[in-house]
């Protein structure tokens, strides 16, 4: 049987009222050259550890570019993320959300793109997960995989509807819950990141889809439904 996380399931459903937000510029840091913010939020009392965990979450990030490259230590590194421009984002006095695109560059010129994610319960700063929302992490990736199987030939995006390779598919960790584990809970449903190379071969990157709470909701546990409920 799963564990019960307690971030999803002992949070009472009630009506939660919008957080203000405000974007910190990321410190500097060694060889980093950082065009980055990271959210904090205000509005309520106790969202002490909300924040600690939100400036973690991303000022620590850039440490670990060079680690993801290979790269060795001391390289210099330009490091690409705006949580107020290009991030998906929803704050309220029950959970804050947040999906950000990151791009890291080395000056030898190797690449990375990816996500950075988190879903904070408030104020007790507990993480949700992709599993939280399911009743089992089995029963979410097999949710999630034959939404995402039947959608991607004919997405919006001409690079991805283009890619689509049957054979590349079938190859690649469609049941994996890492596959999933990058998301923000939106008004307007599940908004998941997937990673670069993993459902579709290059040239696309990274790519974010949303999928409705209509369509997810006759899949989701209990304690799911309640954390839709706050929204």
């Amino acid at each position: 049987m799963a564990e019960k996380s307690p971030a999803a399931s002992d949070t009472p459903a009630k009506v939660a009222v919008p957080l203000h937000r405000t974007f910190s510029s990321l410190p500097d840091l060694p060889d980093t050259k950082a065009d980055a913010d990271y959210l904090q939020v205000t509005g309520i009392d106790g969202l002490e550890a909300t924040n600690k965990a939100l400036a973690t979450l991303f000022t620590h990030d850039p440490a670990t570019v060079a680690t993801r490259l290979s790269l060795p230590a001391g390289s210099a590194i330009t490091y690409h993320q705006r949580s107020s421009r290009n991030a998906v984002v929803h704050t309220n006095s029950a959970l804050v959300s947040i999906l950000a695109p990151v791009s890291a560059e080395s000056v030898e010129g190797f690449v990375t793109d990816y996500w950075l994610a988190t879903t904070l319960t408030v104020p007790q700063a507990a993480e949700v997960k992709i599993t939280d929302l399911f009743p089992s992490p089995t029963a979410a990736s097999d949710a999630l995989s034959d939404l995402v199987r039947r959608r991607l030939p004919h997405s919006d995006d001409e690079c991805i509807k283009g890619s689509w390779d049957p054979d590349y598919a079938s190859a690649q960790q469609w049941n994996a819950s890492d596959t999933y584990a990058k998301f923000a809970v939106t008004p307007d449903g599940l908004v998941i990141g997937f990673a670069k190379g993993g459902l579709i071969p290059p040239p696309c990157g990274i790519f974010r889809m949303t999928f409705s709470w209509e369509e997810l909701r006759p899949l989701m546990a209990d304690r799911g439904l309640r954390l839709v409920a706050q929204l």
